[in-house]
């Protein structure tokens, strides 16, 4: 079965359902789903804690998110839009990705996906079903996946904190584990 996924601003309680609900469906840098998430960030969502939640997410995996993903949480409607620019910035980690220099994700399982780093990064749940990346995915193995969920982020047109980049953030997981 395939999970499903709904973006979550744990903060203001607010979701977020993408079109393509299963995360390779959607969970592509120029999709107008993840443009849209990318859109509040920029403005509304600015600075709240921010988590892709799956269906089968459990309960305890992320203390961050286990705070509000059970929670009433009011339907946004949003207006499909494409960011290709910008900067993705994670406050509590300090560290932003540029967007514009994200480029066709690969490794020796998937070839050619231009992944969005925001829904890659804070996934919760991954791996639970059809439409997941797999334990056999860098990804994956390396922790990057689901390792911002429930931080601080935003997107601004200039960078805050440290730049890393989202093609080779698998071999820098130091950059974003937890203290």
């Amino acid at each position: 079965m395939g999970q499903y996924y709904k973006v979550v601003n744990l903060d203001k309680k607010e979701v977020v359902y993408p079109s393509g609900s299963k995360l390779l469906e959607h969970g592509y840098l120029r999709n107008g789903d993840v443009g849209a998430v990318m859109a509040l960030l920029k403005k509304e969502w600015k600075g709240d804690r921010i988590a892709w939640i799956g269906d089968y997410y459990k309960s305890g995996s992320n203390p961050k998110v286990d705070c509000a993903y059970k929670s009433e949480l009011k339907e946004i409607q949003h207006k499909k839009k494409v960011v290709k620019e910008g900067f993705l910035i994670n406050h509590d980690k300090n560290l932003c990705i540029d967007l514009s220099k994200v480029t066709a994700y690969e490794d020796k399982i998937d070839k050619g996906w231009e992944l969005s780093p925001l829904a890659m990064l804070t996934a919760c749940g991954n791996g639970g079903g059809g439409g997941d990346l797999h334990d056999e995915n860098i990804l994956v193995t390396s922790g990057v996946v689901g390792s911002w969920a429930g931080d601080k982020l935003s997107v601004a047109t200039k960078p805050q904190g440290e730049i890393i980049s989202f093609s080779t953030l698998a071999n820098s997981v130091q950059f974003i584990s937890e203290e």
